[in-house]
Order: structure tokens, then sequence, then C-alpha cells
């Protein structure tokens, strides 16, 4: 057995014991009210002004898609545990976070992964990284929204 697969073949053993872990991480993680709202943010010199769920949803599933001036999306996430993840991953893209996290991880693992999610652990940060990147796109909750440097093109209930 080469090099390359020895490396899969271990990774691939340990892949049970993250999920565990990450399963025992989200017993501790934070909630979100039913009546917070959770706005999708981009930086402010993007010419969108609005975007529907159904079209967030494509962005982040289909993560090659430039935006119209042809400008390359990177996609900012939170951390599994935060509840606006998880508010954001059951609403806009229909699964669970953890489900959509170890999509990721599997992708990576088979080199499938086309632009992935970058995983931040403060609506604070996702706001700095969407206000630095042109083509930045992220989401937290409406009462977190504090920066300039991004604007709201949607919200979710």
């Amino acid at each position: 057995m080469n090099q390359l697969n020895r490396g899969h073949s271990k990774i691939a053993h340990r892949l049970p014991l993250f999920v565990l872990a990450v399963c025992l991480v989200m017993s501790v993680s934070t909630e979100v009210a039913a009546d917070e709202r959770l706005v999708i943010i981009v930086n402010a010199h993007n010419p969108v002004e609005m975007l529907t769920l159904r079209e967030v949803r494509i962005l982040y599933e289909n993560g090659l898609i430039p935006w119209a001036d042809g400008t390359q999306v990177t996609f900012f996430d939170l951390n599994i545990t935060d509840g606006a993840r998880r508010k954001f991953s059951q609403t806009v893209l229909k699964q669970e976070a953890l489900w959509v996290h170890r999509d990721w991880i599997q992708k990576k693992l088979n080199n499938t992964a086309i632009n992935p999610p970058q995983m931040l652990h403060s609506s604070l940060l996702v706001q700095r990284r969407v206000a630095q990147h042109p083509g930045g796109i992220g989401y937290l909750l409406e009462k977190d929204l504090s920066m300039a440097g991004v604007k709201v093109i949607a919200t979710i209930e």
C-alpha cells in the first residue's frame, strides 16, 4: 500500500471518532430563539442587492459559482456549535449543521471539495472577513450585525 492510501486509511478510521467528538461539543452549543432573525451579508461593494433563500442555497451548495461581476465567491461559516449556524443549515440548506459539516469533510477526504466554506468562531469574525473579501458572503444573527463594510442581502425569519 502506498503512502497516500495509508494516509486516507488513517483518516477514514479516525472519522467516527471525529463525529463523536463533534457530537459531544454540540451538547454545549449555543441556542437561538425561534424569533431571532438571521441575515445574509456580503461585502459592501458587491453589486448584488438581494438574494432569495433558494439562491443562497445554490451558492453554498455549488461553491464554484462566481458573483455576476465575475468575482469568486468566498464563503464564511460559523462553527457547528453556533445556534446561528444550525438555524442557517436547517432553514437554508435543509440539513442539520453536523451533516453539512460531515459532507464537506467527506469531500475534502475524496479531493472533491471545491471552494469549501471557511469556518469561523464568531459573528464578529464573519463580518470582518466578509468586509475584507470582495466576494465574501456569510450569515449571522441580525442582533449581532455591528460592522461597516458589509451589507444585508437576505433576512431569514
